[in-house]
């Protein structure tokens, strides 16, 4: 199941903010903004990814969510263009990641 992560943490806590997202990017996630991240997951291991990240943000004030994507909801997403490392790619090439 594809799985959207969005979190917004404050910038004074940027060290935590760089383990968040190396997190993310160990479970081979596409960041497609600074914090945001898409691809796929199971379920049990977007909870693995909670905890993780739960632990990092203990005392720390933020704001993250983990959005599972349906395939319904795959099919009716809407991106009129985003970039990558590669340069530009359409709705197609990422659904098809």
């Amino acid at each position: 199941m594809k799985f959207l992560v969005i979190y917004d943490i404050p910038v004074e806590h940027d060290p935590i903010r760089t383990r968040i997202s190396n997190i993310l990017l160990s479970y081979n996630l596409i960041r497609l903004n600074y914090s945001v991240f898409y691809g796929d997951l199971t379920y049990n291991l977007a909870e693995e990814i909670s905890l993780k990240i739960g632990k990092l943000l203990k005392n720390i004030s933020g704001d993250v969510r983990i959005f599972p994507i349906c395939k319904a909801c795959q099919e009716r997403i809407i991106v009129v263009k985003s970039k990558f490392e590669d340069g530009y790619k359409f709705i197609e090439d990422i659904l098809s990641m």
